[in-house]
Formats: structure tokens, sequence, C-alpha cells
């Protein structure tokens, strides 16, 4: 971590398009314009959408392209190479993305979810030379990619491509005290390259924001002034080559918080640090249900639905007490193919291949009750914008 602090959380925050607020399944322009304008008047200019984000890029274009100078904000997207098939998916997700957003180039274009597995289908599809030649012609000024892989992979993929100026990394304080994360010797590659890091899940997806568990108490305790969120986001900060550090926000009240500290960051004292390891030893002791995502049920499903996935939100619920990431999640699978818990048809062909003999069937039943209500908000909300180009806005 770096020893100089100053000015280092100036200008790194980013407005992450991922959830930004919706009225009846359309997207809430009157919030959503206040939300960039405040975010921008209070110094702020890093914008990111993806193009796997539903209806995210045309909120983006309606809501800053069309309504601010180009030069005066900084934004990505991202491009899913996993379902294509043919170098020519690159140009058109491409277009769909200028055509979406209305912008004339991007600041940065990354490769979206990039894992070992899928480095042979970029250079099948040729999108290193893709990217290149849009960086040769204007039409992006940075090259990227997110990652997710262990760190030897990355440093040959840097090596191979000294061209990616930017990596996507998660980076967040209950991950990095995990002995097994390899996202720690992740950044200590991308360090080694002299590349930049744009810090994703700095929340854990939000749950580190939320107010209502024992390790928000220690940390109220030791800070009554600040929110849950804002541990978060001044941990990533003591990091070196931090170009921005995303928050999916989807109020104007997050907005102005994480602003502040952003604006004020000031490294830990001595004994807020003692009540950040505090927090971190109550999460850690919090049982999780002992799914290894081996993956034997889910393919006996015979409604499709992400059992692993499904199984570990259920344990992020009864250790972070949130609702809202995990009913997003859930809505989101569902729109993306995976079957919803109340669909679970109690046949227990899952449960009688588990090896850890884990109750699914209940969890389901658990997941419904519980995150129900928010899943089908998104489920709701994705289905309306499912054919965003047309019906939003």
């Amino acid at each position: 971590m770096s020893e100089s602090t100053t000015g280092q959380g100036k200008n790194k925050l980013g407005f992450g398009y991922m959830r930004v607020p919706h009225v009846n399944g359309v997207f809430d322009y009157e919030s959503v314009n206040a939300m960039v304008d405040r975010f921008i008047e209070l110094g702020f200019t890093y914008f990111d959408s993806a193009s796997e984000y539903l209806g995210s890029e045309l909120a983006l274009g309606k809501s800053l392209v069309a309504r601010y100078p180009r030069e005066s904000y900084w934004f990505s997207s991202k491009m899913n190479i996993l379902s294509m098939s043919e170098p020519k998916h690159l140009q058109e997700m491409f277009d769909k993305t200028l055509r979406r957003t209305g912008a004339e180039y991007l600041d940065a274009y990354f490769i979206h979810i990039l894992s070992p597995p899928l480095f042979e289908q970029a250079d099948k599809l040729g999108a290193w030379e893709f990217l290149r030649g849009l960086k040769e012609r204007g039409m992006i000024k940075h090259i990227g990619t997110s990652y997710h892989g262990p760190p030897e992979k990355l440093d040959e993929l840097l090596t191979a491509h000294p061209e990616i100026d930017i990596v996507l990394s998660m980076i967040n304080y209950i991950d990095w005290a995990r002995p097994d994360f390899l996202g720690r010797d992740v950044y200590e590659v991308i360090k080694k390259h002299g590349k930049q890091v744009t810090v994703i899940e700095p929340c854990k997806g939000g749950l580190l924001a939320s107010e209502n568990t024992e390790a928000a108490k220690v940390l109220k305790a030791a800070n009554p002034d600040v929110s849950a969120a804002s541990w978060a986001f001044r941990f990533v900060l003591g990091f070196d080559n931090i170009k921005a550090v995303l928050s999916g926000m989807g109020t104007i009240a997050q907005v102005e918080d994480n602003a502040k500290t952003f604006n004020n960051y000031a490294p830990f004292t001595e004994a807020e640090q003692k009540a950040l390891d505090e927090a971190i030893g109550l999460i850690q002791a919090q049982p999780r249900i002992p799914c290894t995502s081996c993956g034997e049920c889910a393919p006996h499903c015979p409604v499709k639905i992400s059992i692993p996935f499904m199984v570990n939100l259920w344990s992020d619920h009864l250790v972070y007490l949130d609702k809202e990431g995990p009913g997003y999640l859930i809505g989101y699978l569902k729109t993306h193919g995976s079957g919803s818990p109340v669909e679970c048809t109690k046949c227990g062909a899952c449960e009688s291949r588990c090896p850890e003999n884990i109750p699914i069937m209940e969890i389901m039943e658990n997941l419904e009750r519980e995150l129900g209500e928010t899943s089908r908000k998104y489920v709701q909300i994705t289905k309306k914008i499912d054919n965003y180009e047309v019906t939003v806005g």
C-alpha cells in the first residue's frame, strides 16, 4: 500500500451504471440525471457501463452523453466475447455500444470477465488486434480487461499484450483477508507491469455496505460519523496504481456519502485498523453453508436453477443480512436463463447428488421467502428493458 495519501481519493470514485434507479421497470431518468449532475458537481468524472448490463449503455447515453460536453467526463464500457463465434461480432458489439450511448469514442474499452479459458477465444477472434485498431483510429483511448484467474496467467497475458493499459480487478477487505485469495498476487502482477487498476466489488456487491451486522456495529462504534461503505472504500484507496473505484450507486444519498469519503480520504488510524480487523474476524467467524460449487447438482435440475450460485447467495444473506445484493443477482440470473428458487419442483435430484448433504430444497424455499420480492423486482426491470434499444425511456 502507498504511504503517500495526498489527493489519494480525488477523482477516483467511479459511477457504475449497473444498478441505476428504476420506476415500474423503466429507468427513472429524473433520479438518474440528478445523480449524474451531483456526481459531476462534486468533482468526479469517471463513468462505467457494459453491453451485458441491460439498458445501462442507453441510460448512460441519455443521462450523460446527451447532456454534457464529451471532453468533460471519462467513460468506459465492456464487451463480452464469450458468446462470439466470428471476428465480425467484435465490431458489431462495439457499434452497438456507440449507437446506444451516442458517444463518438470511448475513453476505455474492456474485454469483460476474461479468464484463462477465454484467452484462446480472444486470440481466435483477433480481439487484441481489434482493440489496437480502435485505439489507432481514435475510437478508444485505452485498452483494458477485467480479469478473473490465477496471477501467473495474468502475468503471461500482460507480457504478451503490453497494449493493455488498465485491469479491472476485485479488491475488498474481506476477500483480501482470506489466505486463499488470489487477488492479492493478481494485484502485485498488475503493479509489476506498471498498469492501472480499476477496482470492482470494493463493497463485495454491496454486502460490506450493510449497516445491520455485528461487524458494522463494531465499525460504527469506532467512528460513528461514517457509513459502513466508507470503510470499504478507504481500504482500497490505500493501494497504489488505482485509476478508479467503481460503485453501483442508486441514490443521491449514496453519491453524497461516497463523495465525502473520496474527497476526504485518510488512511486508517491505529484504532480504526484494530476495529476493521475485529469486524473482519466477526464476518469470517460466521458459519457458511459448506457448498464447494462442485457442480454435481445443477445438471440434474429440471428447471435449470443455478444451484451452487443460489446456495452461496443464501450464505451471503445469512452473513451480511443484506437482501438487495443477493436479490439483484437472483433476478439477473433469471433473465439470463437460470431458473429461480420459486420454480424449484422439490424433486430432490440435487440433494441426492450433493456430497455435502446440503438441504438445497429448504434453501430454495428460504430464498423465495426472504429475497423473492427483491429478485422479482429486478426480473420485472430486466424483462421490460430486454429490448431496451426500443422500449426504455
